[in-house]
């Protein structure tokens, strides 16, 4: 057992001289802290950790002094934590309940101003930087990236990082506490100019001001402690760009058949590039939902060919681990094959897997090669337009909701009984606007 641990009664305490070189910072000639256990083992394991933060806590006074402001109010948070507590200005303090701020005041020692300052809350009020809180920000939305991909986080994470570069580029990496509604006025501003000279779309501005920065401001304003007290209603109000178009246009049925599906007009793209879009034209999946199918999921040796969209799962011994979460969970789904999405899967029975870990960079070749070549139908149009003309053509089709919301994936909105459209159903739906494969 390490020598600094002591044993007085059955309970066990850490131990530990203050080194000569700051005797005469301190008034303490010992560190002592109760490791709470009687258990030997814990003992050990507790005055380790203990023992890495009295050594972080000697270096710092050590290589930036006493005295310098930032360097005391970071010792205290140490402090305060290695004593149980979180660190909390005073004045904070002073709201909490009596058994708490009882608890502050039993465990403050009297021999030492520094870590009375760390519990009690008299170091001053702790400066929450922004690229520091981004980090924060990952932690507490853990919940939003559950059963999601790597690559998926990496999508998710990109342009919350993106938001809060652009912020801090206009702004400066400022304290999240004094960020003011003027900041995000000036980014704003910048965001215009960009409109006006660079045709950036105005979707882009509201997705990564009013959602993405506002997303991220708000979950550290909800969740650190001690409390921010930002007013994210006041700082965000009227940011949004009036007029934007959030959605993508649908492609013309007539503009999918006479172009996105003839191999001849297409005879520049490579053959996996014209087979995901005629997987995509009579399915109404999603890009990721296609290229992301395991050969398991897609069943050709039938009387109805379909495909099974599933969250993605790993056996990991005797547990399972999902690595590819749907979008969300209506998305899961059978798709009966009809058409150009028949041919393009009998043509890849099993799948586009190789394309599986990097779902971007294959969507976004395939979207650059239509946009070079003049062959999308307008500029704001993509792969996803895809699935809006999906919709529109079961809405020609007048399927009923609980139809519609079985193929695209969608929450049905009602009550469900029974087990809905069954593939049959399903497949005599989608042969009435069924799409040919033109070479």
């Amino acid at each position: 057992m390490p020598k600094y641990i002591v044993k007085r009664g059955d309970w066990y305490h850490f131990n530990k001289r203050v080194p000569e070189v700051l005797k005469h910072l301190e008034r303490r000639t010992h560190v002592s802290v109760s490791l709470k256990t009687k258990c030997p083992d814990t003992a050990s394991r507790r005055a380790a950790i203990v023992n890495d933060y009295v050594e972080a806590y000697w270096s710092d006074i050590i290589e930036n002094g006493p005295t310098d402001k930032d360097a005391k109010l970071k010792r205290a948070l140490r402090l305060a934590e290695l004593h149980g507590f979180r660190y909390r200005p005073a004045a904070v303090i002073a709201g909490e309940d009596l058994p708490e701020i009882v608890a502050r005041v039993e465990a403050t020692p009297r021999d030492s101003p520094e870590q009375i300052e760390a519990i009690l809350g008299n170091a001053g009020e702790p400066q929450l930087i922004l690229s520091q809180a981004l980090e924060l920000y990952w932690e507490y939305a853990r919940h939003r990236t559950l059963g999601k991909s790597h690559e998926q986080v990496r999508i998710w994470r990109n342009p919350r990082k993106r938001s809060v570069g652009n912020f801090i580029e206009i702004n400066g990496d400022k304290a999240v506490q004094r960020i003011q509604r003027s900041d995000l006025l000036n980014l704003r501003d910048w965001w215009l100019d960009r409109i006006e000279n660079e045709g950036i779309s105005p979707n882009t501005v509201n997705k990564e001001v009013v959602q993405f920065l506002r997303e991220i401001l708000t979950t550290i304003n909800d969740n650190y402690e001690p409390p921010l007290n930002l007013d994210i209603d006041a700082l965000f109000k009227n940011l949004r760009i009036e007029g934007a178009d959030e959605t993508r246009p649908p492609f013309s049925s007539a503009f999918i058949q006479n172009v996105l599906l003839n191999q001849t007009k297409l005879a520049g793209m490579d053959e996996d590039g014209r087979l995901l879009l005629c997987a995509l034209a009579d399915t109404g999946a999603r890009p990721r939902e296609i290229i992301t199918r395991q050969p398991d999921d897609i069943i050709l040796d039938t009387s109805i060919p379909h495909i099974k969209i599933r969250p993605k799962v790993e056996k990991l011994g005797a547990r399972k681990k999902t690595t590819e979460k749907g979008k969300t969970s209506p998305s899961t789904r059978d798709i009966p094959l009809v058409g150009a999405s028949l041919y393009a899967f009998q043509k890849r029975p099993n799948g586009f897997q190789r394309y599986a870990q990097n779902v971007n960079s294959f969507t976004s070749r395939v979207n650059k090669f239509l946009r070079e070549n003049d062959l999308l139908e307008t500029p704001d149009h993509s792969l996803y337009s895809f699935r809006h003309s999906f919709q529109d053509r079961l809405t020609a089709l007048e399927v009923g909701h609980r139809m519609e919301c079985e193929l695209m994936g969608h929450a049905f909105r009602g009550e469900k009984y029974g087990d809905g459209p069954t593939l049959e159903h399903k497949q005599r739906v989608l042969q009435k606007s069924a799409f040919i494969v033109v070479s």
